[in-house]
C-alpha cells in the first residue's frame, strides 16, 4: 500500500479497483493502469493503478467526474469509462471498472 494523505475538509475521494477478464474468463487486477478523472468544470486529474489494482484520487473538489482508465494487457489496449459524483467530505471506494 501506498501512503495516504489526510482528509482535507470539503473535499472528496474516490476510487475503486481496475480488472480485466484473463484467457481463462477469470477476473484478474490490473496493476500498472493509466486513470484519469475529468471534471465537468474542465480539470483533469490522473493516477495509475497500484500492485493489486486499486486507484485512488485524493482530495479532490466534490462534484461529477468521467473516469477514464486504460492498459496495455497482452498485446493489446483494454479500456473502460464510467461516470461518478461525489459531494464533499465524501470517500467513495466502489468506483470499480472492468477493463474490456
Amino acid at each position: 500500500r501506498w501512503p495516504i494523505p489526510d482528509p482535507v475538509p470539503g473535499t472528496a475521494t474516490f476510487g475503486g479497483l481496475i480488472t480485466t477478464l484473463n484467457e481463462q474468463s477469470i477476473f484478474t487486477p490490473v496493476p500498472g493502469a493509466d486513470v484519469w478523472a475529468y471534471a465537468r468544470g474542465g480539470e483533469v486529474y490522473r493516477t495509475r493503478s497500484i500492485q493489486d489494482g486499486t486507484y485512488h484520487f485524493y482530495n479532490i473538489p466534490p462534484g461529477t467526474y468521467i473516469v477514464y482508465a486504460q492498459a496495455i494487457v497482452n498485446g493489446e489496449v483494454r479500456y473502460a469509462t464510467t461516470e461518478v459524483t461525489v459531494g464533499a467530505d465524501e470517500r467513495n471506494d466502489n468506483v470499480n471498472l472492468l477493463l474490456n
